[in-house]
């Protein structure tokens, strides 16, 4: 399942990264899948049954836009996948069926300086 793009919130990085030749979603996606619309300046996805779920859009966008779907029978029981970035690192929270677990993982300066 290829992540959602909540439009209310990508403005396609024009803002967000001034000078940049491509949004932080399309720069990061190792399958040259997100695009940002020219019309509307939305992200999204070109192709989204080639989408790998690697996640690297949702870690690099900056307004934080863009979310990971939950697989389809994590999705049928109510379940989701939340993602946080944070200063020295990120936070991976999957929640489905009552249950709730958190992953807290460096950053890429925590993991090349540690």
């Amino acid at each position: 399942m290829p992540a959602h793009v909540d439009a209310n919130l990508c403005d396609g990085c024009g803002e967000a990264r001034p000078g940049a030749e491509v949004a932080a979603c399309e720069a990061v996606c190792p399958g040259d899948l997100m695009a940002v619309d020219p019309q509307t300046l939305k992200a999204y996805c070109r192709n989204p049954s080639d989408c790998w779920d690697c996640c690297s859009c949702v870690k690099a966008c900056p307004a934080a836009a863009v979310t990971p779907r939950p697989a389809y029978d994590l999705a049928l029981f109510g379940g989701e996948v939340l993602y946080e970035g944070r200063p020295d690192g990120c936070r991976w929270t999957f929640a489905g069926t009552g249950d709730v677990a958190t992953y807290d993982l460096p950053g890429d300066e925590a993991r090349l300086t540690g």
